[in-house]
């Protein structure tokens, strides 16, 4: 028995005058500049604003870290934990240099 496949195949943009825009806020703002082609768009002004306020003022400045078992033969029992500096804290994630920057960020906009 011979089965035919279907072909599919996709239209090629040979630099079409159709553009993709932005439906609605994204899900995730990843970069610095993401915040500021946000903040230029009318439309999602004051989301990003509000996102840029909540990254400014989370309290993430300190990371728990998991150093070595209670009891090393019952792992249930759990683990012993220190507080560290976070390496990595959400300001540090999307691409600004420091706290204060998201601060300025923000400054500018208001």
């Amino acid at each position: 028995m011979i089965v035919q496949v279907k072909k599919y195949y996709s239209r090629p943009n040979f630099g079409g005058k159709r553009r993709k825009t932005m439906k609605g806020f994204p899900k995730t703002i990843k970069t610095t500049q993401d915040f500021t082609n946000l903040l230029a768009d009318g439309r999602f002004k004051e989301k990003a604003l509000a996102e840029l306020e909540r990254i400014y003022n989370t309290d993430d400045g300190k990371a728990t870290r998991a150093t070595t078992l209670i009891d090393p033969d019952d792992e249930e029992k759990g683990w012993n934990t220190e507080e560290i500096d976070n390496p990595m804290p959400e300001w540090k994630l999307k691409g600004f240099s420091n706290r204060e920057a998201v601060n300025d960020m923000i400054k500018t906009i208001k």
